[in-house]
């Protein structure tokens, strides 16, 4: 079994880099509402907004395309 450590702050790799930042990072927020009251149920809702923001895929998602993939990261 995993486990999963949530955060309400995501840093990740990006093409787009954040303001002021010398590295190629992202930033995000992830919001969750109503995590307290159901405890467990908070790491559900940090996959959920990930897998929503197309920050997070699973196997029945279809993979980018190589060339969206290749514009988008060092791979050029």
């Amino acid at each position: 079994m995993a486990i999963l450590q949530c955060y309400r702050h995501l840093f990740y790799p990006s093409s787009s880099r954040m303001t002021g930042a010398q590295l190629d990072l992202g930033y995000t927020i992830i919001e969750l509402s109503g995590a307290g009251d159901t405890p467990g149920n908070g790491q559900h809702q940090v996959e959920r907004v990930l897998h929503d923001q197309k920050k997070l895929l699973d196997g029945g998602d279809i993979p980018d395309s190589p060339p969206f993939v290749r514009d988008q990261t060092g791979l050029r």
